[in-house]
């Protein structure tokens, strides 16, 4: 049995992050983004300068997922900035060859675990998901809904066109 761990990341940690997303972000966009648009994704998501700011002033909690002590994916979340009791779950990518094993599950009980010590009185965590892409499915498939469609510009011309998914939990007795 793979040894398998989640740890919450730190600033000194970002070159992992930074290293995981040059083969998972793209990975997960092939036939949806140009290049050009993953570049220009890349570079604004994933510059140190931007992660940084994501941990401090961003509040976005990361998680490293690891497999017998190597990374293999991570996820972020934060607070909602308008929705009490809401997590906002930014990210959560896997190395393509550790897809459909379970590990994006891991991730997201994970983060399920942390609403539920937060927000013992019900919670819910939202995320956004390209409409193309095929985690849609993967989100259903833990209970997550459409809840909206959207399109928004995001700067040098790219636009991205997602939907918005919520799973909504009730709290303890």
């Amino acid at each position: 049995m793979d040894n398998t761990e989640i740890k919450e990341a730190t600033i000194e940690q970002i070159p992992i992050i930074q290293q995981l997303a040059k083969e998972c972000f793209p990975a997960a966009y092939i036939g949806i983004h140009s290049e050009e648009q993953n570049l220009y994704m890349m570079e604004r998501m994933y510059n140190t300068e931007s992660l940084v700011h994501q941990m401090t002033e961003g509040h976005s909690c990361f998680l490293l997922l690891f497999v017998n002590e190597e990374p293999v994916g991570y996820c972020a979340y934060k607070p909602h900035v308008s929705e009490e009791h809401t997590l906002y779950l930014d990210k959560l990518y896997l190395l393509p060859s550790h897809k459909g094993k379970g590990l994006g599950r891991l991730m997201v009980e994970k983060v399920m675990k942390v609403a539920e010590s937060l927000h013992p009185q019900g919670y819910t965590i939202k995320l956004d998901v390209n409409r193309s892409n095929s985690a849609r499915a993967f989100y259903e498939h833990l209970g997550f809904s459409v809840v909206r469609s959207w399109d928004a510009p995001i700067g040098n011309g790219f636009f991205m066109n997602g939907y918005e998914m919520k799973l909504s939990k009730p709290g303890g007795i």
